[in-house]
């Protein structure tokens, strides 16, 4: 997903494009030797956020409804499921997972996720459903993992490193 741009960012001219699935970078823009070739990248889903007012424009909305919707359903049927956001630093892994609390357009895959489960479980439970839900939420940063719902300065005894095997650490 091409993030818009953030305040820094205003004025300066996108390397990247998006057609489709295919993701062009503009050697000219991305500052490589002026001889270089458009390279082009294919993905099973390529998503631009980059101008609200263009056809093509992914909003948070239809990001959720393209990457993380299902998951509810999933979930609800008992199965583990997992939402995944990975990238180099400023790439828009927190745009798109949180988003903006306010205002709820501008919400994040998460934020969705976690409203639209949990208004299902009230739902199911108000018909006499018993749910139980789990949630983990983890941070992998140079290499290490952390239990993001596991406060830093934690002093009950969690370390805040989530589940992981003894001997693999995974």
């Amino acid at each position: 997903r091409l993030r818009p741009f953030v305040a820094y960012e205003q004025g300066q001219q996108q390397c990247l494009t998006i057609s489709d699935n295919v993701v062009q970078v503009d050697p000219s823009v991305a500052e490589q030797s002026a001889k270089a070739k458009v390279s082009e990248f294919a993905f099973d889903c390529a998503m631009d956020s980059t101008d609200p007012m263009a056809p093509s424009y992914v909003s948070q909305d239809k990001c959720y409804q393209l990457m993380a919707k299902r998951m509810v359903d999933h979930v609800l049927s008992g199965y583990f499921s997992c939402l995944f956001c990975y990238g180099q630093t400023g790439t828009g892994k927190t745009t798109t997972i949180m988003g903006k609390v306010e205002p709820v357009s501008e919400q994040g895959l998460l934020l969705r996720l976690m409203n639209d489960l949990f208004t299902e479980m009230n739902r199911l439970e108000s018909e006499g459903s018993e749910v139980h839900c789990k949630v983990q939420m983890l941070e992998v940063y140079n290499e290490k993992v952390r239990d993001l719902l596991v406060p830093m300065n934690s002093k009950d005894g969690k370390d805040g490193k989530g589940r992981q095997h003894p001997e693999v650490h995974v």
